[in-house]
C-alpha cells in the first residue's frame, strides 16, 4: 500500500481531535474547528473508506482501516469501562465528554443532546486514534499499541489541555486523575494493539458476520448511547433551569445545578436559582460567592473548565466553562 494513503488516514484520524487541541491551544473556538475541519474531516475518511472497500486491489488498506476503526472501538469500550468503578466512587473522571457536547454545539447549557454530542465525539476520537495508530504500526506487536495509547495520554497532561480542565494548577498536577487517565489508555492501547497486529485474522473473522458487521458495530453503540442519555426525555428541572435567562442558567435542587454545565465568556457570569432552603458558599479560580435561596449572579473572570461546588458531596453542584472563545 503506497505510503501517501497510510499518511493520508494518519492525518484524517487525527481531524476529530483538532478542534479540542485548537481550543485548548486558544486557535479559535471549539465550534468553528469542529464544523470545518473535525466534521469534514471524518466525512472524508468515510467517503475514502468506503471508496477503498470497492477496489480489489487495495485488500491492505481496507485490513487496516478495518482494525483501526475495530481496535479504537474496542479500546474506547475498554478504556470508558475502566473508569467506571471510579466514578461510582464519585470521582468525575468523566466530565470532560459533556463539556465537549456543550463546546461543539456552541450551547450555553448542557442537555441530553449535548451530552449525546458529547460522547459521539469522544468515540470518534478513540476510533480517529486508533485509524492513526493502524497506518502507524501495522502488524506490530500488541505492546506498541499501550505505548501509543499512553502517548496520547502525555500529549495531554502537557498540552494546555491540563490546565484548562484543572488537571494542572498553581499547586501543581491533580496526580490522582492523571494516574487514573493513564491506567485507563492501557486497556485502550492493548485492544488496540491486539486488533492491528492480527489484523487479517480479525478481517475474516469480521467478515464471516457479513459486508455489514462493522457499520452494525458502530450503530449499536450509537443506539446504545442515545438509549442511555434519552435526549427526547428532558429533565423537567434542567428545563426550567435552561428558561430562567437568556444566557446560562441553572436551578440548583438537592445540591445540584440542573442543567449540570453552564458555559460563559471571560468575564461573563450565569444565573443560579437556588431552589433548595439553605444558603451554598461557592468558590472557582477568581469567584468566592454566597449562594442564598432564590436568584444569584456569580461572574467568572478566568478562563477554563471550573467545577463549582455546593457541599462536598461528589455529585453536588456543577461546571461552568469560562470560553475564551465565547
Amino acid at each position: 500500500m503506497p505510503r501517501s494513503q497510510r499518511l493520508a488516514f494518519f492525518l484524517l484520524g487525527g481531524t476529530s481531535v483538532a478542534s479540542l487541541l485548537a481550543w485548548v491551544y486558544g486557535l479559535g473556538s471549539f465550534r468553528t474547528w469542529f464544523l470545518l475541519v473535525s466534521v469534514p474531516g471524518q466525512l472524508a475518511m468515510v467517503v475514502l473508506a468506503v471508496l477503498a472497500t470497492r477496489r480489489h486491489d487495495r485488500d491492505e488498506l481496507r485490513v487496516l482501516l478495518m482494525a483501526g476503526v475495530v481496535g479504537g472501538l474496542l479500546g474506547t469500550l475498554g478504556y470508558d469501562l475502566f473508569r467506571v468503578p471510579f466514578v461510582m466512587a464519585g470521582l468525575r473522571v468523566l466530565a470532560p465528554i459533556d463539556s465537549y457536547g456543550v463546546l461543539a454545539a456552541g450551547a450555553t447549557s448542557s442537555s441530553a443532546w449535548t451530552g449525546l454530542l458529547g460522547w459521539s465525539y469522544h468515540f470518534s476520537n478513540g476510533i480517529g486514534f486508533g485509524i492513526a495508530y493502524a497506518m502507524l504500526a501495522p502488524r506490530r506487536h500488541w505492546g506498541w499499541g499501550i505505548a501509543w495509547a499512553l502517548l496520547l495520554e502525555t500529549a495531554t497532561v502537557v498540552s494546555p489541555f491540563a490546565s484548562q480542565y484543572a488537571l494542572r494548577t498553581e499547586d501543581g498536577f491533580k496526580l490522582v486523575p492523571i494516574a487514573i487517565a493513564y491506567a485507563a489508555h492501557v486497556p485502550y492501547g492493548y485492544a488496540l494493539g491486539r486488533v492491528v497486529q492480527r489484523p487479517d485474522g480479525w478481517a475474516r473473522d469480521i467478515r464471516r458476520l457479513g459486508g455489514l458487521a462493522v457499520p452494525t458495530m458502530l450503530a449499536l453503540v450509537a443506539v446504545g448511547l442515545a438509549l442511555w442519555l434519552r435526549p427526547w426525555s428532558p429533565s423537567p428541572d434542567a428545563e426550567a433551569g435552561r428558561a430562567l435567562d437568556e444566557g446560562p442558567s441553572a436551578l440548583i435542587v438537592g445540591q445540584r445545578f440542573e442543567p449540570e454545565w453552564l458555559r460563559t465568556r471571560v468575564g461573563g457570569c450565569v444565573t443560579l436559582d437556588n431552589r433548595d432552603d439553605e444558603t451554598y458558599e461557592i468558590a472557582a479560580p477568581g469567584v468566592v460567592a454566597s449562594l442564598p435561596p432564590g436568584r444569584s449572579v456569580v461572574c467568572f473572570l478566568e478562563a477554563g473548565v471550573h467545577r463549582v461546588r455546593t457541599t462536598d458531596e461528589p455529585y453536588a453542584g456543577g461546571f461552568v466553562i469560562v470560553d475564551p472563545a465565547a
